[in-house]
C-alpha cells in the first residue's frame, strides 16, 4: 500500500491523518522511521522515569492511588484592596485533577473538608514520573471578572510518590507579570497512598456532597425575601412625605424587601428618582447555581412595570406582591417579592442577581413573573418571556427590556 494512517492523540484531543506516497517503498520506509523514533521516546521516558523515581522498578501497569489535601496558605498576596479570596487549583501532568473553594477574605487561608481541601488520583505509576508532577495554583476568586492568579507550587513525581502524609510548605512562585522578588507567600500540603479506607471514605464523602450540594442549590435558590400577609403589607406604610428645610415637600418610599444592612438609616426610604439611580447600581449579592462548565451567563431582574394588580383582598393598597423565577438549563431561581407594587424595582443588595453555569450555549432562558400567595405553592402568573442567550456577545453587558406574554402563545402583552 501506498497510503499510511496516522493516528495523533494527546488526552481528549485525537487527529487521524491519511499520507499517501509515490510508492510502497517510500511508504515503508516512513512507517520505519516512525517506528524508530517511538523507540526512542519509549527508551527516554524510560530514562526519566528511572532519573525521576531514584531506579525503582514497576510492574507493567501498575497504579498508584494518592490522597493529596490542600492544607493551608501563608501570607499570601493581597489581590484586593486589603486582602484576597484565595482557592487553589491542581494540575497533575498538565491536567486539571481538582479545585478547592475559595477562602473570603483571608491572607492565611485553612482548607477543611468543607471548602474541598481532599481529593483522590489515580494513574499509573510510569504516567506519574513520566510527566512533571503536581502544580498547585493559587488565585484569588472573582464573581464578576477573571480569577487573579497569586502564585503557583511544583511538587515533583518522585517527592508525590515517596510522602507519607506529613505536612510540606512550598513558597510560592510568582504569577506571570509579577516580579521575581514579589512578596508571595506559602503554600502546604499533604500527600500519601491512599489506604481502602480512605477511598471508601471519599467515594462516601463526594457521594453525601452531591445530594447536600443538589439540596443547598434548590434551597437558596428558591429562599427569598418578602411575601408578607396583606394585611401585614396594609399596616406598613410604603409611601411617606417629608419636609425639607428649604419648605419643599417631596414623597419618599420605603425600600422593599428591606434597606441595604450596609446603610440601613439612610436607604429605608427613599425618592423615587434616587431609587432610580440604586437600581442601577452593581449587584452586591449574586447567587450561583447550575451544573454546567461551558461558561457562565450573569443575569440581573431590575424592574417591572405596568403589571396588573391580583391582590384587590379588600384592603386598600394591598396590591400584587412580585416575584420573578428564573429557569436555565437544570437549575432555577428566584428574585426577593416586592410586596403591593406594580412597578417593582429590585435594589443591588436584594436576590435579583444569579450567575448561572452554561452547559450548551444554544439553552434558552425562561423567566416568569407572578404574584406571591402566602402559604401557597401556586402562585399567579403574570406573564413569561423565553431569551435567546446565543446571540450574546462574550464579555458584553446588556440592559434589556421584554413584553412578557401571559400564555406561551403570546397573546395579550404586558410590559415588563
Amino acid at each position: 500500500r501506498r497510503d499510511v494512517i496516522i493516528i495523533a492523540q494527546h488526552q481528549a484531543i485525537k487527529h487521524t491523518r491519511d499520507l499517501i506516497f509515490d510508492s510502497e517503498e517510500e511508504a515503508a520506509q516512513f512507517v520505519r522511521m516512525v517506528e524508530t523514533q517511538k523507540k526512542a521516546e519509549e527508551k527516554r521516558s524510560e530514562i526519566k522515569i528511572k532519573h525521576a523515581s531514584g531506579g525503582k522498578k514497576f510492574r507493567h501497569g501498575e497504579e498508584v492511588t494518592l490522597l493529596i489535601e490542600i492544607v493551608s496558605g501563608t501570607d499570601l498576596p493581597v489581590a484586593d484592596l486589603k486582602s484576597s479570596d484565595p482557592f487553589v487549583t491542581c494540575f497533575l501532568n498538565g491536567k486539571e485533577v481538582h479545585r478547592t473553594k475559595h477562602i473570603s477574605k483571608d491572607l492565611n487561608p485553612v482548607w477543611t473538608l468543607k471548602t474541598h481541601s481532599l481529593f483522590l488520583v489515580t494513574l499509573p505509576v510510569k504516567e506519574l514520573f513520566g510527566g512533571d508532577g503536581l502544580v498547585c495554583e493559587v488565585s484569588d476568586f472573582d464573581k464578576l471578572g477573571d480569577n487573579e492568579k497569586l502564585g503557583a507550587i511544583s511538587v515533583s513525581p518522585k517527592l508525590l510518590f515517596e510522602s507519607k502524609g506529613e505536612r510540606l510548605s512550598f513558597p510560592l512562585r510568582p504569577a506571570d507579570g509579577q516580579p521575581k522578588d514579589y512578596k508571595q507567600g506559602s503554600l502546604a500540603i499533604r500527600v500519601r497512598h491512599a489506604t481502602a479506607n480512605d477511598k471508601t471514605f471519599m467515594a462516601q464523602f463526594l457521594a453525601s456532597q452531591k445530594k447536600s450540594l443538589q439540596q443547598q442549590h434548590l434551597e437558596k435558590a428558591t429562599k427569598t425575601k418578602g411575601g408578607k400577609s396583606s394585611l401585614e403589607s396594609v399596616i406598613n406604610k410604603t409611601q411617606k412625605h417629608e419636609k425639607l428645610p428649604n419648605g419643599t415637600r417631596i414623597k419618599l418610599y420605603r425600600t422593599r424587601p428591606s434597606a441595604d444592612p450596609q446603610r440601613a438609616e439612610t436607604t429605608q426610604w427613599l425618592t423615587k428618582k434616587q431609587i432610580e439611580a440604586e437600581v442601577l447600581k452593581e449587584s452586591t449579592d449574586w447567587l450561583d447555581t447550575g451544573s454546567g462548565d461551558a461558561a457562565r451567563l450573569f443575569v440581573e431582574v431590575l424592574s417591572c412595570d405596568g403589571l396588573p394588580n391580583l391582590d384587590t383582598g379588600g384592603f386598600l393598597g394591598n396590591k400584587t406582591d412580585a416575584f420573578v423565577a428564573c429557569v436555565y438549563e437544570d437549575t432555577w431561581a428566584k428574585t426577593d417579592v416586592i410586596d403591593d407594587c406594580l412597578s417593582p424595582r429590585w435594589l443591588p443588595w436584594s436576590r435579583r442577581a444569579f450567575i448561572f453555569h452554561t452547559a450548551h450555549s444554544s439553552s434558552q432562558l425562561f423567566l416568569g413573573v407572578f404574584d406571591f400567595d402566602t402559604g401557597l405553592d401556586d402562585h399567579d402568573l403574570i406573564g413569561r418571556v423565553s431569551i435567546d442567550v446565543s446571540n450574546f456577545r462574550p464579555d458584553m453587558v446588556y440592559t434589556l427590556t421584554y413584553n412578557i406574554y401571559p400564555t406561551s402563545r403570546m397573546t395579550d402583552r404586558v410590559s415588563m
